[in-house]
């Protein structure tokens, strides 16, 4: 698998089919969504955290955001299916749009959900486990060590842990990023998918996790600038912390910056969703693309 090419392949989709933006724009905002609910739980009011009394609305602005929530994962993963779709069609040198695309994510919907709720599954076995983790190495050295056992736990025990979870989630982001592909492009059930994906990571860990490594270190580009304009916002606002400075902030301001991390993340997500199905198409042995020598290898069926 030749990654250079494949990354210039998916550059050349990218650009060409601006229509596929649309649902790159949908992921970036059900991202944002998220975001900002789990900011705005997280960070309350201080003036209401002063008083220690929220406001009646709290709670149904609470419950809407859980709602909203929901439905941003839903969209996501129908806009997932639907960029895959799109892009395996103009790889295949057809034409795509997105009521095209939009409605091929809608027909693998729940092969999508069986994938993510069988990749999430390690993942949330991780995140049990390193907290029940530190929990007893709190309580341990809560016994032995009552003033020092908070210092210990943050200097020590949340890196380690810290690590591992990042860890974990990149690679079931991995999978269901090549599971996904096999429910969409060789219309495989959740299962099948799920196990192609899987030996697909395994099999051919280096190239992957080059891959993954370029499309981190334009996600992490993306990030800096998003986050220089979050950052250059927060300072323009009054206030004293962080969270009151959130509260404080001019709604213009929270718009420009919210529509800078959208255009930018619409873009990059149409890439990583083209540099994955790329990759799936060649570890798969499907029709190549035009202009890129197909090698052949194992396939990942039997």
């Amino acid at each position: 698998m030749d990654c250079g090419k494949i990354l210039r392949r998916a550059g050349e989709i990218t650009w060409q089919w601006k229509g596929l933006w649309l649902l790159g724009l949908l992921i970036s905002l059900c991202y944002l969504i998220g975001s900002f609910v789990l900011i705005r739980i997280g960070l309350p009011n201080p003036q209401h955290a002063s008083t220690g009394e929220l406001p009646a609305w709290f709670s149904v602005a609470t419950c809407l955001g859980l709602v909203g929530s929901l439905l941003s994962a839903i969209v996501w993963l129908i806009a997932q299916g639907g960029l895959i779709a799109g892009v395996q069609h103009a790889a295949d040198g057809g034409r795509t749009s997105f009521p095209l695309a939009w409605r091929a994510g809608l027909r693998h919907f729940w092969a999508l959900f069986g994938i993510a709720f069988l990749a999430a599954s390690p993942l949330v076995v991780t995140l049990f486990l390193t907290f029940c983790a530190t929990t007893a190495l709190g309580l341990g050295l809560a016994v032995s060590d009552p003033a020092a056992a908070s210092q210990d736990i943050f200097r020590v025990a949340i890196p380690i842990f810290s690590a591992i979870i990042l860890l974990t989630t990149a690679v079931v982001y991995v999978v269901f990023a090549l599971a996904s592909r096999g429910a969409v492009l060789e219309d495989l059930g959740w299962v099948e998918a799920f196990r192609c994906g899987t030996q697909a990571f395994r099999n051919n860990l280096g190239r992957i996790v080059l891959l993954g490594l370029v499309l981190l270190a334009l996600r992490t580009l993306v990030g800096a600038v998003t986050g220089a304009a979050v950052l250059a916002t927060l300072l323009s606002a009054s206030g004293s912390g962080l969270a009151e400075q959130m509260w404080n902030t001019p709604a213009w301001a929270i718009a420009i910056t919210a529509l800078l991390g959208l255009a930018l993340g619409a873009v990059l997500e149409t890439y990583a969703s083209a540099v994955w199905t790329l990759a799936y198409r060649h570890l798969a042995g499907l029709e190549w693309t035009p202009g890129i020598p197909f090698v052949g290898g194992p396939p990942l069926r039997e």
